[in-house]
């Protein structure tokens, strides 16, 4: 039986110090969906796991999920919307809520840079907002802000912004008051939640500007139409709506 030789005792040495400078040894990767092992702490989700996220058609009606006819949808109606169009990355299954939870409060925030990689290349690849210009996050309060440290839909902005080559602005849109959050409210009840809930700081910014507004989930999408119609009383060119998830 061949043996394979041993390693000189200083490359073992060498192979434990950069395992634990990496982080690896005491605390191995693991997927932050299953708990199973990863081979790089920059790797969020295992193989299974990715595959459990769910790419979404382009072109999906907002409200029902029904594939839209020349901007149509014969399903639900469509009634009208602030915006020139919306798209979603994933369907908000289960793999996709561990990410955006840990993102959001576990302040795992080089989730974002996985997300805004993966929502790149799935814009670039099906020719999605290819003529947009500038991209704004949907706002935080800044009471909001402030207890968690950071707003996640800045994150991805800023981060999608530098990959697809729009500007990014932090600190166009506001908020004008704090509300109750949206998960927490009937959903019959979340338009009034976020009525007037939204101003824009640097309308000059937008005016005639072709622009992507970007938040990590759609829901009801009472908070995106509030803030789109404040949007578009400064005349934007077109007007992007951009989500990492929506449910449907």
């Amino acid at each position: 039986m061949d043996l394979k030789p041993l390693k000189p005792v200083k490359d073992i040495l060498r192979d434990c110090i950069t395992t634990l400078a990496n982080g690896n040894l005491l605390f191995p990767p693991v997927c932050q969906n299953c708990g199973e092992r990863t081979d790089s702490a920059e790797v969020w989700l295992c193989n299974k796991c990715v595959e459990n996220l769910e790419e979404l058609e382009p072109g999906l009606c907002p409200e029902c999920g029904t594939k839209l006819i020349k901007g149509e949808c014969f399903e639900c109606g469509r009634p009208d919307v602030p915006w020139t169009e919306v798209q979603a990355l994933y369907r908000y299954n289960d793999a996709l809520r561990v990410l955006i939870h840990k993102l959001k409060y576990q302040d795992k925030r080089k989730i974002a840079d996985y997300l805004a990689e993966k929502s790149a290349d799935w814009l670039k690849a099906k020719h999605i907002f290819s003529d947009a210009e500038i991209i704004v996050p949907v706002p935080l309060h800044h009471v909001r802000q402030r207890e968690r440290g950071f707003n996640q839909a800045a994150l991805l902005a800023e981060r999608l912004g530098k990959l697809m080559n729009w500007e990014y602005h932090a600190n166009v849109l506001g908020r004008t008051r704090a509300t109750v959050k949206q998960s927490m409210v009937e959903f019959e009840d979340r338009e009034k939640n976020v009525n007037n809930a939204f101003k824009v700081k640097k309308p000059e910014l937008l005016t005639n500007k072709r622009v992507v507004v970007i938040d990590d989930i759609y829901t009801s999408g009472s908070t995106m139409k509030a803030l789109c119609r404040t949007i578009k009383e400064c005349n934007p060119t077109c007007l992007y709506v951009f989500t990492i998830g929506k449910v449907c």
